[in-house]
């Protein structure tokens, strides 16, 4: 579903990604020229793509939704979300941070004192670094479908997460494959974020869809979802 949905986009999301990243490139080359500290910069980056994954995720709805792409579809997301998203992205930064404090403290100091405590404790942290990317993963999308509502979206994050375990480590590999190409010097100039935001929304919308809790159309009548690899080579033909 996320690949048709990029399939079909690709040269507008291509269009989108480049208007979005050479403001922040002119502004990575201003904050060097200043002599800023990289990891100053690393607080508003984070916060900056939360905020984007609110216009980018509205756009992605729009289309699954089955409305034509509109680019103001972008403006109109980070308006209505970007506020609940930056302090989602606040709260689960910061909270990521802590845990990788944690991994280093209990695996470098703790274990000279109690090795199997502070291994156990290390793992601890490290699952839960994992648990807190998903819960951010799918609280995202819900953000954007609740309203803005940002408690119950981190609290539906985290039902999906302990409800739909398996799907959620597929969820995580694919995730990571995506920020793979993301910080790639061709991915990052070419679509960024987009297939992230566009995983994370496809994913949601699915569960949404399971659990009755969305208007789009059903499962047999999406046409992101019904493709195969005739449509693939035969892109022209119905």
């Amino acid at each position: 579903m996320s690949f048709w949905v990029l399939y079909d986009h690709l040269g507008h999301f291509i269009v989108i990604n480049l208007m979005t990243v050479v403001p922040v490139l002119g502004l990575g080359v201003l904050a060097d020229g200043l002599g800023v500290s990289p990891m100053a910069m690393a607080l508003p980056i984070l916060l900056w793509m939360f905020v984007l994954a609110g216009g980018q995720g509205h756009l992605i709805n729009t289309l699954l939704s089955g409305r034509p792409l509109e680019y103001r579809a972008i403006g109109v997301g980070i308006r209505q979300f970007g506020l609940p998203l930056a302090l989602l992205g606040l709260g689960a930064g910061g909270s990521i941070a802590l845990c990788g404090l944690g991994i280093w403290f209990y695996s470098t100091v703790l274990t000279d004192r109690a090795p199997l405590l502070g291994l156990a404790l290390a793992q601890l942290c490290a699952c839960s670094v994992v648990g807190l990317a998903m819960t951010a993963f799918y609280a995202v999308p819900a953000v954007l479908a609740l309203r803005g509502a940002l408690w119950p979206a981190w609290r539906m994050g985290a039902k999906l997460v302990l409800r739909h375990s398996v799907g959620s480590a597929g969820s995580l590999v694919l995730a990571v494959m995506a920020m793979v190409v993301a910080v790639t010097p061709p991915g990052f100039v070419l679509l960024s974020t987009l297939p992230l935001v566009t995983l994370a929304c496809c994913t949601y919308e699915l569960y949404a869809r399971a659990y009755a809790a969305t208007e789009t159309v059903r499962d047999e009548a999406d046409g992101y979802l019904n493709r195969g690899f005739r449509d693939f080579l035969y892109p022209w033909k119905e």
